[in-house]
């Protein structure tokens, strides 16, 4: 079974024991991009994958056969499991272990072979939305779910499959980076007595220096701490912590900014490597003895990080990024593309 281990220096979890007694050879992953005539995510190829959890379908259409718009399915790699507990083995000491508990999905953004979220029209994005939700509501259910990670992949590099495709990865944790952004919105909120993320909004849509886009429900806009080229978050205008508990009417306008800014991306860097991440509260966020205080301080967001510039050395060595060129020129390149 694979493995939960947590670096006690950083307290940062891996996974790990996932290709226990494989060769080294089968460790070695070749990239290969196949075509929509072998894409076992495409329309027709259903029995190709494992059966379906959910999906968006036409009324009166079966399970695992077309006429589906989006479709979820489990990895075939199944390193997380919902069977089992979180009992701690192993090494003991410094070291915590613990059984890989959690679940891992792919959503199938289209049955159509597409291979960038932009080529999505905004109504078809709002369907892809709907379904995360969805999803989340189903996860939170199961109490072995602390936390459910939803990003995209996108262009080269360990793409197994180019259909665009999002994931799903539930955890009995919740990541660093998202404990992180609780702590810190709520030191801010002890000062300030205010949402930070509202705060910033309120100042970027003020100086105009580094939005990107803006719409009646949404604003993206480069970050003025930006660790990447051309990195972008959209916010939800309305003050939210949860993704799940957000309105669905609003879906559609989130569709047209983030398809807005995906194509500028895509067509200021002429198709980088991209991915989008979704931070929102914990599941079930409003058991825990901090549930209230972060319905107050958390703003659920997406994040666009494109790989213009790979990290180096200082970025591995120190978790201190360097990006050359300013927040606010690659916003008004972004807005002017």
């Amino acid at each position: 079974m694979a493995e939960l281990r947590r670096d006690p220096l950083l307290d940062r979890w891996i996974i790990t024991g996932t290709a226990q007694g494989e060769s080294l050879e089968a460790l070695i992953t070749i990239y290969k991009k196949v075509s929509s005539q072998e894409c076992p995510f495409c329309v027709g190829k259903e029995t190709e994958t494992l059966p379906e959890i959910f999906a968006l379908r036409q009324t009166g259409s079966r399970v695992n056969t077309p006429d589906w718009q989006v479709r979820v399915i489990p990895t075939r790699t199944q390193t997380l499991t919902l069977q089992g507990d979180l009992q701690k083995r192993g090494e003991g000491g410094i070291y915590d272990l613990e059984n890989a508990i959690g679940s891992h999905e792919i959503v199938i953004v289209s049955p159509k072979h597409l291979t960038h979220f932009s080529q999505l029209s905004p109504e078809e994005i709002a369907e892809v939305l709907k379904v995360y939700r969805w999803r989340l509501q189903e996860l939170a259910k199961n109490n072995l779910c602390r936390y459910a990670l939803i990003f995209h992949n996108q262009g080269d590099g360990p793409v197994a499959v180019e259909h665009a495709h999002s994931q799903i990865v539930t955890l009995p944790f919740v990541p660093k980076t998202i404990r992180e952004e609780i702590n810190g919105a709520k030191r801010y909120y002890n000062f300030k007595m205010r949402c930070i993320f509202c705060d910033i909004l309120e100042q970027e849509i003020e100086t105009n220096k580094r939005v990107v886009l803006e719409n009646e429900d949404c604003l993206a806009f480069t970050p003025f701490a930006s660790r990447f080229p051309f990195e972008v978050w959209i916010l939800p205008k309305k003050h939210g912590c949860c993704f799940v508990e957000s309105e669905e009417e609003t879906f559609f306008n989130l569709g047209v900014v983030l398809k807005n800014v995906l194509g500028r991306i895509e067509k200021v860097l002429a198709n980088p490597p991209l991915n989008f991440i979704l931070h929102t509260a914990p599941l079930r966020y409003q058991e825990l003895d901090e549930g209230e205080i972060i319905s107050d301080v958390y703003h659920w967001h997406l994040e666009i990080l494109p790989h213009a510039l790979p990290a180096g050395g200082f970025e591995w060595g120190g978790d201190f990024y360097l990006n050359p060129p300013l927040p606010e020129v690659t916003a008004k390149i972004l807005r002017e593309s």
